[in-house]
């Protein structure tokens, strides 16, 4: 710089001046750019993310199918076993005749089984399954008609429209379709953060 003359000199300082000035305003740019990271719930709970949404919609889905599986195991024991008290006692007996008439007629077993006799519960101490449904449901261990309408009703509604159709159509179609078309998210991400949120409700409400 010292060789060059004095008009030189300025014009080269001119020409750094605007590339100092880029450089700031770029930093600056970036920082007005600069995002805070969500936190838990607006990343994992009240999500627009369609991945977040579909994984939503599987995870509840399962674990709905998984409690309409256990009503099914309900009404299935009252067709095995009418007017039988349903409690661990009962149901221990029951595990332990079928095993062993399974071994007997594999002919590991020489004896043949000897039907059980079901265990009363004491009225006194109410067994699990009065406590949780109630005794107009379930006295005394013991299932009600109506209470085996109701679980073939909630057993239907439950595994079709909480389970199927959340697993098989809401969380695929989340997860894989905005994927396969090659879109940033869905097209309306609100909209679809409130579909899933109005499952959940519905599912508090049935």
């Amino acid at each position: 710089m010292d060789d060059l003359p004095p008009s030189s000199e300025a014009a080269a300082s001119s020409a750094h001046a605007p590339s100092s000035h880029g450089h700031a305003h770029d930093h600056d740019h970036d920082h007005g750019h600069e995002h805070h990271e969500l936190g838990f719930w607006r990343s994992y709970v009240f999500s627009t993310d369609h991945k977040v949404i579909g994984i939503q919609y599987i995870t509840a889905g399962l674990f709905l199918l998984l409690f309409g599986f256990g009503l099914m195991l309900l009404m299935r024991w009252q067709i095995a076993f009418p007017g039988q008290a349903l409690t661990w006692d009962n149901a221990k007996l029951h595990i332990g005749y079928q095993l062993h008439q399974i071994l007997y007629h594999l002919g590991i077993f020489s004896t043949a089984p000897v039907d059980p006799t079901p265990i009363i519960p004491d009225p006194k101490h109410p067994c699990f399954m009065q406590w949780f449904f109630g005794k107009d449901q379930m006295p005394n261990g013991v299932m009600t008609g109506d209470f085996y309408n109701t679980l073939g009703a909630m057993h239907g509604t439950i595994m079709v429209f909480f389970g199927i159709v959340p697993v098989a159509f809401a969380a695929f179609g989340n997860y894989v379709m905005p994927l396969q078309i090659g879109a940033v998210d869905m097209a309306f991400p609100r909209l679809n953060m409130g579909s899933v949120i109005l499952f959940f409700i519905s599912v508090l409400v049935r």
